[in-house]
């Protein structure tokens, strides 16, 4: 027997297994099936069912329950109001856990089992009652938990309760928020806070702060916001509030990460995760990994953004979290969207906008749909996009979120100039413009400058062009934004180009080549190379040029990049063309055409048409059915409002006329 005792040890005043293989060893030979474990959980809860209420015995009933998978049992335990304030007392990740499982295993719901509650609330504990709409507003049943908190404020005032009423209002305030009701939720904040000065609540008053800066960071006053969250973090500090000071270091941190200065926001939001684990807080523990993830995708570190947008999705899942799990699967999209699979990210975008909708997450809604908007652009389902990025705009202005509606209008400018709608376009970027402007945000702002640019090079208006290439040039530089200045050094190269200062542009080229091995950005570096070829063949160094091509077709067939890689083809047709290899060149024309049929760029098969007949007319001598293809490629850069193609071609066709008649 003295060795059996010595094997158990005692951690607060219970025995357990000093050695796991010893738990194990005892499980094989005495519960060696499920059905007998399920037995063993029901006789030890069956014990507890008997005992007074107390601490063990809400941890052990619950746990033994959840273990024999007495779902209609357990819920009927979390129904209870003493024991289910016991067990929100000490733990209410636990309690959101074990509800988690009983809707994710049974027909059991939350908002049915407290239904009988919600709808005749006057004969039950305002304490109870308040912890529950916590629940039920923390797991996204936020008409339920309105219901309650409304009650709950008329009581509070008739019983001139007003710490408690102060705590009822912040919890309205952040429903009112989620739906998007934002004007109406500072309301209820700055009362909030009112009676917090009155009563000398520090707690309250610190958690009333941070949630107006809340509302101002969605306004985009970012610099009211911080200085919000800074008093929180003073206040949280000297009262040792650690979870008011872990939800303030997180809010800094998205705020810093909207000023490009992501290392500050990282290094807040591990401070963040260390007081959430040291709290067991999961809640800001998921807020940290979620934030942190996001900055992870900034710094293209794909794979462990993933990997901490997993994590942070299980623990919201384990929490019956449904926001949460919504954002995490947002965020997921973008990255699978960042590594071209677009159809996977669509799915999850679907998934998004479905649970965000359903909860009336406005905000959350609208960031899915401007999301679904980028990809439908990827795939050219251009009208489709408009149409959702049409419904952000208006969400956002009805929430007065002017950080979502300049992404909206920057997205939508993008399309109309796609489809050659540049006024509308110029338009839209100039209201982009102004809120990049009014909100502090270069990094759009340099965006949003070098669109108005490629608007005004297709005017024609180079020097205005170069001038806003050059602003955008020094954003880049402020805040070391380098994907950014590697795109517009090339486009201020291609300006160069068409002024024939074709040294200055390569010198650009040249650095815009270097940053993009830098960050590794393929794409970036095959338009380079591309445009560097362009300038070599101009130069008459050919194999050099076509060298430069090999590469840029190479780069565009390993990301998958067929728009350019029908030009590189395009182009190296150009070239073995000059140097008399036309067989060759046929064929790569051939491809080309093909490759934008496919496609649909009608751009590049108007050119690819132009240039097999050129081929045809004066190095075939087929002048006849050289004439057939320039006017099919004349009609389709006509029909698609290609002007300057059209009247490029328009030129061919009229020699080619003249040179068949003669």
């Amino acid at each position: 027997m003295g060795s059996t005792i010595d094997s158990l040890v005692s951690r607060s005043g219970l025995l357990s297994f000093f050695h796991d293989f010893l738990r194990e060893a005892v499980r094989q030979k005495y519960i060696d099936t499920e059905m007998k474990q399920r037995e063993a959980h029901l006789k030890i809860a069956a014990y507890f069912e008997n005992q007074q209420l107390s601490e063990r015995k809400v941890d052990e009933l619950s746990w033994q329950l959840q273990k024999a998978r007495e779902w209609s049992r357990l819920s009927n335990l979390l129904i209870n109001p003493p024991f289910f304030s016991m067990a929100w007392n000490i733990n209410k990740f636990e309690v959101k856990a074990y509800w988690a499982q009983i809707e994710g295993n049974s027909r059991i719901t939350m908002v049915d089992a407290y239904q009988p509650i919600i709808e005749a609330p006057e004969s039950t504990d305002s304490n109870y009652l308040f912890k529950m709409s916590i629940l039920l507003s923390d797991t996204g049943h936020l008409d339920e938990a309105f219901s309650l908190r409304s009650y709950l404020t008329d009581h509070y005032h008739e019983t001139s309760d007003m710490l408690n009423l102060s705590r009822c209002l912040g919890s309205q305030g952040l429903i009112l928020e989620d739906w998007g009701r934002l004007k109406e939720a500072m309301e209820v904040h700055k009362k909030q806070q009112q009676i917090c000065e009155e009563l000398a609540d520090k707690n309250g008053l610190a958690a009333s702060l941070g949630n107006q800066a809340n509302i101002c960071y969605t306004w985009g006053r970012l610099e009211e916001a911080m200085a919000l969250l800074k008093r929180q973090q003073q206040i949280c500090e000297e009262s040792d509030n650690k979870d008011g000071l872990l939800s303030c270091l997180g809010n800094q941190a998205l705020i810093l990460r909207s000023w490009d200065r992501l290392e500050e926001a990282m290094t807040l939001l591990k401070r963040q995760q260390q007081i959430s684990v040291e709290l067991g807080n999961k809640d800001g523990l998921q807020s940290s990994l979620i934030n942190q993830a996001n900055i992870l995708a900034d710094w293209n570190r794909l794979h462990e953004a993933v990997d901490l947008y997993k994590k942070q999705q299980q623990l919201c899942e384990e929490l019956g979290d449904k926001k949460g799990v919504q954002r995490s699967i947002g965020n997921q999209a973008l990255i699978f969207r960042d590594l071209g699979h677009l159809e996977k990210a669509m799915v999850l975008l679907k998934e998004q906008e479905e649970i965000s909708e359903a909860m009336g997450l406005k905000n959350d809604l609208q960031v899915s749909l401007g999301n679904q908007a980028l990809i439908l652009q990827d795939w050219g389902r251009l009208e489709e996009a408009m149409t959702l990025l049409k419904k952000k705009q208006q969400i956002c202005e009805e929430l007065d979120n002017k950080g979502g509606l300049q992404d909206s209008l920057g997205n939508q400018a993008l399309i109309l100039r796609g489809l050659g709608h540049l006024e509308e376009a110029m338009a839209l970027l100039k209201r982009h413009q102004q809120l990049c402007e009014e909100l502090g945000n270069k990094d759009d702002l340099r965006a949003c400058l070098g669109s108005q640019a490629l608007i005004l090079q297709d005017w024609g208006r180079l020097e205005e062009a170069m001038t806003l290439f050059k602003k955008q040039q020094k954003i880049c530089e402020e805040v070391g934004n380098k994907d950014g200045l590697q795109a517009c050094l090339g486009n201020q190269a291609l300006i160069l180009r068409s002024w024939d200062r074709l040294e200055e542009a390569m010198t650009l080229f040249k650095k815009q080549q270097e940053i993009c091995e830098e960050v590794g950005n393929k794409d970036g570096l095959q338009a380079c190379l591309g445009n560097q070829a362009l300038i070599l063949r101009s130069w008459g160094r050919l194999e050099e040029a076509m060298a430069l091509h090999k590469k840029e077709q190479e780069i565009c067939e390993e990301v998958g990049n067929k728009d350019d890689l029908q030009a590189c083809l395009g182009n190296q047709a150009l070239i073995l063309r000059d140097r008399g290899y036309l067989e060759e060149a046929w064929t790569l024309l051939k491809k080309q055409q093909q490759l934008c049929e496919e496609l649909g760029n009608t751009e590049g098969l108007s050119r690819s048409l132009m240039n097999q007949a050129i081929m045809l007319a004066y190095l075939l001598k087929r002048p006849s059915d050289a004439l057939s293809l320039t006017d099919k490629a004349y009609h389709i850069a006509k029909d698609h409002g290609l002007i300057s193609l059209a009247e490029q071609i328009k030129q061919v066709q009229d020699k080619m006329r003249s040179m068949t008649n003669n």
